[in-house]
């Protein structure tokens, strides 16, 4: 006879499962799993396709991690821009992958969103949630941030869940780290190894040089974060041990000099001995240029106290930490408070830091995730009930596990150009990269800004140790720099092309002191869809002209010089000039609250690409810089402007002209376009077929910056057949997309995968 349970018997019964140790760590090991099943889905999304782009993050990341694998030693025999936590971090996982492109893609892709979890996950906990409920709301953050539930909002910080172009989630994950090893610490064993090691430190002073010594260590992490941990550390810890006594002062100092012995250490461990190299890139390099040196306006620096950023998410953040303050000074704080303030702090500090060192808006993207993550672990109640975990597992897996399985199967299908020494499938660059690395260059040495592909797939390394152009900060660097291409002798060097980027307009002025010797000394001989290929003439190349160079003062701040030619014809060569200078405050600074100056100039560069290519920036002051002024029709001009405009003054010392030389320009670079071809977009759904609108004469193309250039004055789009499709308009649609409208009825003949060139007549 079967016995019915009822109501309040099948009540208990479940009360009791839930109450049982094992049902609840079943339930956080599914949550856990369920948030490493997004991790793994944003990483095998990313390599269906390891295509890249030349001048963003992904040879950034890689080339370190490769160097590393060769056996480099960091800041020895290269220097690595992103910091060493980063550089670490990231290259422990790929070691277990493979050490390859493709495996770094998935790898920085995966640790990128498992370090927001990890992120999101101790804030939760830091405001006293359940390991469950933190799960629970780390995994809905992490759907959200990868498209699963597209009907919520789009918050800013989830955006870090892959790396973009700065690896900034690995950077500015030490805070959360520090805390998650904290609550670490809480846990036997490690409870009984933490208890050990105070057992045998008792002495309060040096417990103050033993924690200063740990957040010191975290320093060569990254340069923003590092620094930020230890200030805000060092903030907590004067909040918790200073008092007014002068007994109390010395807690301070000890923990600062235990945090500089902290740094010391570990920057040798990790630079093998090499601490001053580390310690003169970074803090001597970077640190003292990266301010005036990157942008291409003036306009985004903080100079003033006018431009110092404040809006409400700083304003929240403050009110918290005041609050959390107030509890320390009461004695009424938790040690989750602590970590919450922690965390607060270190990123008010690096967003600041930003502010200060790069553009003004600042970097406060980590601040809003813990204030967001805060005010929702504060308000979300997930009740424990077996039947609500039920439902949650259930729809969760529902919207994780059919996207996993498409991308499995699009990585089952065949993809492409595969690229063996990348391990991966390219839609772009590929044949063109395989042709010049076995052919005109194979064999051969060569020295690029950009070092990317090309290094990979011949197996070779920027020789500088410095793998992109624009990390070369500092007068040292560049000796260095300068040095390097001389004493290896590279068979050909590779540019960015102009017409692929406008940054590389930004960058050859910038870096005048690279690119007026491949100007002189080398000629373009090969392209490839993205960079120019040079070889060395064997006697360097000048033009012979006369010059004549006029200064004028358009302001108090502003100078400019006009230089001409007699032959009103020339065009496409630069005028080398030398020029010194100085900007100074004048006697409008304390009244209009100046903090810093910064000098720009404005040159026959600057309108270029709809006037994206802007400005370029110099030291405050400098004797004798030497700047190109490009020449067209026989006159050319720059503009030396020192800002803020009505606080500071330009002084110009001396301006003469040192050289003249062919540019970019000069040479027909359209001879090696012959065999160029784009693709129309790789797009069908319910509108578009294969890149052809179904009911229009329209052809959809990707708004890459090549392909934006090359139709820009095009007439007609050639077939793959040779067929002439005549154009009627180009529409920029928006940043992912163009529409090309035909004034002739389209074929199939111009549907991917179909090459299609773009001619002018």
């Amino acid at each position: 006879m079967k016995t019915r349970l009822s109501k309040n018997q099948m009540f208990s019964f479940f009360a009791k499962l839930e109450e049982n140790r094992k049902v609840r760590i079943a339930l956080i090991v599914i949550y856990v799993v369920l948030a490493l099943l997004i991790c793994l889905h944003i990483g095998l999304f990313r390599i269906i396709y390891s295509d890249f782009f030349p001048i963003d993050g992904d040879f950034q990341n890689f080339n370190g991690y490769r160097r590393l694998f060769a056996g480099q030693i960091p800041f020895k025999d290269f220097d690595y821009y992103l910091g060493l936590g980063p550089l670490y971090s990231n290259a422990g996982l790929l070691l277990l992958l493979g050490g390859n492109f493709t495996a770094s893609l998935f790898a920085t892709n995966f640790l990128t969103s498992f370090m927001l979890l990890i992120s999101i996950y101790v804030v939760s906990r830091s405001n006293r949630r359940s390991p469950r409920t933190s799960l629970i709301l780390t995994v809905l953050f992490l759907m959200m941030g990868c498209g699963m539930l597209p009907y919520f909002p789009a918050f800013s910080f989830l955006a870090y869940i892959v790396p973009g172009n700065s690896d900034r989630m690995v950077r500015a994950f030490l805070p959360f780290l520090v805390v998650f090893v904290a609550f670490l610490a809480q846990r036997p064993p490690v409870k009984g190894w933490a208890d050990a090691i105070r057992g045998k430190i008792k002495h309060p002073v040096w417990i103050s040089v033993l924690r200063g010594a740990m957040l010191g260590g975290c320093i060569p992490w990254s340069n923003d974060y590092g620094l930020s941990a230890f200030l805000a550390g060092f903030i907590l810890y004067c909040a918790l041990k200073v008092r007014w006594n002068w007994k109390s002062l010395l807690h301070p100092i000890v923990f600062i000099a235990g945090g500089l012995a902290g740094c010391f250490i570990m920057a040798n461990v990790l630079t093998l001995g090499h601490f001053w190299n580390w310690f003169s890139y970074n803090f001597l390099g970077v640190a003292s240029e990266q301010f005036w040196y990157y942008d291409t306006s003036p306009s985004v620096k903080l100079l003033t106290v006018h431009d110092i950023p404040f809006n409400s998410s700083i304003a929240l953040g403050l009110v918290f930490m005041g609050y959390l303050l107030l509890k320390i000074y009461r004695a009424k704080h938790t040690r989750e408070d602590l970590y919450l303030l922690f965390m607060l702090l270190t990123t008010l500090i690096a967003g600041y830091a930003y502010a200060f060192g790069s553009s003004k808006a600042g970097l406060f993207i980590p601040l809003q995730l813990v204030l967001f993550v805060s005010i929702v672990s504060k308000i979300t109640v997930f009740r424990k009930r077996l039947a609500m975990d039920a439902i949650l597992v259930a729809i969760s897996l529902a919207l994780i596990i059919p996207p996993i399985y498409s991308t499995l199967e699009q990585m089952n299908d065949t993809r492409e150009v595969y690229v063996p020494q990348l391990h991966g499938y390219l839609k772009s660059y590929g044949p063109e990269l395989q042709s010049v690395s076995q052919g005109l260059l194979q064999g051969k040495k060569v020295f690029s800004t950009y070092a990317s592909a090309l290094e990979v797939m011949m197996n070779q390394y920027q020789p500088s140790g410095i793998d992109y152009i624009i990390h070369v900060l500092g007068d040292d660097n560049r000796e260095r720099y300068m040095r390097s291409l001389e004493e290896s002798k590279p068979d050909f060097v590779t540019t960015v092309r102009e017409d692929f980027n406008f940054y590389e307009i930004w960058a050859k002025r910038a870096n005048w002191f690279f690119y007026r010797e491949i100007l002189q000394k080398y000629e373009p001989v090969a392209l490839t869809p993205y960079s120019v290929i040079w070889k060395p003439l064997q006697t360097p190349a000048t033009v012979q002209a006369k010059a004549t160079v006029t200064m004028n003062r358009l302001a108090g701040n502003r100078v400019q010089f006009q230089v001409t030619v007699p032959d009103s014809q020339l065009s496409h060569v630069i005028v080398e000039l030398d020029i010194s200078y100085s900007s100074i405050w004048n006697a409008n600074r304390i009244k209009g609250l100046g903090i810093k100056k910064i000098v720009s100039i404005y040159d026959g560069w600057s309108k270029e690409w709809n006037g994206q290519v802007g400005s370029y920036n110099v030291p405050e002051s400098k004797q004798h810089l030497k700047i190109p002024v490009r020449i067209v029709n026989g006159t050319g001009e720059a503009t030396l402007q020192s800002l803020p405009a009505d606080l500071t003054r330009m002084d110009v010392t001396h301006s003469e002209i040192s050289g003249m030389m062919r540019d970019v320009d000069y040479y027909d670079l359209d001879k090696f376009k012959a065999d160029e071809y784009f693709q129309a977009a790789n797009l069908t759904d319910a509108n578009w077929m294969n890149g052809l609108k179904s009911d229009e004469d329209v052809l959809l193309m990707p708004n890459k910056p090549d392909v934006a250039y090359k139709i820009k004055n095009a007439k007609f789009i050639v077939a793959e057949n040779g067929k002439k499709y005549p154009i009627d308009q180009v529409q920029m649609v928006d940043q992912n997309w163009i529409h090309i409208l035909i004034n002739q009825p389209v074929r199939a003949d111009l549907e991917y995968p179909h090459k299609l060139k773009f001619v002018d007549k």
